[in-house]
């Protein structure tokens, strides 16, 4: 599944980008890369999907969320936070 596809309140881990350079490289610059967990505040649904990683919240578009794979975490796996 997606980020896009992921629902408010979901912990997943990032398992793939499948985007070009300069995406991953911004994504990058964000922290967000293969490995990385994350919790969605908001879901998508047509509009951007609220993430929160750490101490920091950001916003991602619809375009950009549906090119990052994500698995589900079972909430007693969540080991960074």
């Amino acid at each position: 599944m997606t980020l896009a596809d992921a629902g408010s309140g979901d912990n997943v881990r990032v398992v793939e980008i499948k985007a070009g350079r300069s995406l991953r490289g911004r994504l990058l610059g964000m922290g967000i890369m293969p490995g990385s967990e994350v919790r969605v505040l908001s879901g998508g649904r047509g509009g951007p999907v609220i993430i929160a990683q750490n101490d920091c919240r950001m916003a991602l578009g619809q375009g950009m969320s549906k090119r990052i794979v994500v698995s589900r975490m079972d909430p007693d796996a969540r080991t960074a936070g």
